[in-house]
């Protein structure tokens, strides 16, 4: 039996020692993969949970105010037309410099109406921001 050198078991010794150490470290990368797509798959998941959630809440938030909203401008309509009393008559033009050629103003029912729309319209939006706001990641 020929005897081998021992510069060449040392290699052989060596060899064996890089490949145990290049197989574990793949192992152990691949691994590191797998741990990563499962967690990209619980991410996609939770992401697309939220986003339904998020989407109902808008959904929600929208069908509500437009429901309201619709109760408010029936309820001023209503009012309106129940309320018309005679008006008293207008008074003289000012003069000088207190005359205005024109009235910027709209009527006083309807900056009442634009005051409730704009009221029930932030009212839903805090409402929208509190809700989105509590979903949880």
């Amino acid at each position: 039996m020929p005897v081998l050198s021992p510069w060449l078991l040392y290699m052989v010794a060596g060899l064996f020692v890089t490949n145990l150490l290049t197989f574990f470290a793949w192992r152990s990368a691949e691994h590191r993969v797998d741990e990563y797509q499962l967690r990209a798959k619980v991410q996609a998941e939770q992401t697309q949970r939220i986003k339904s959630e998020q989407e109902r809440v808008t959904d929600d938030t929208a069908q509500s105010f437009a429901v309201s909203l619709n109760y408010v401008r029936e309820s001023y309509e209503r009012r309106l037309r129940n309320n018309q009393r005679p008006v008293s008559g207008v008074s003289g033009s000012a003069g000088g410099i207190d005359a205005t050629a024109l009235n910027p103003l709209p009527p006083a029912a309807r900056v009442e109406s634009d005051c409730a729309e704009e009221t029930l319209r932030l009212v839903h939006l805090q409402r929208w921001v509190r809700q989105q706001r509590n979903i949880n990641p």
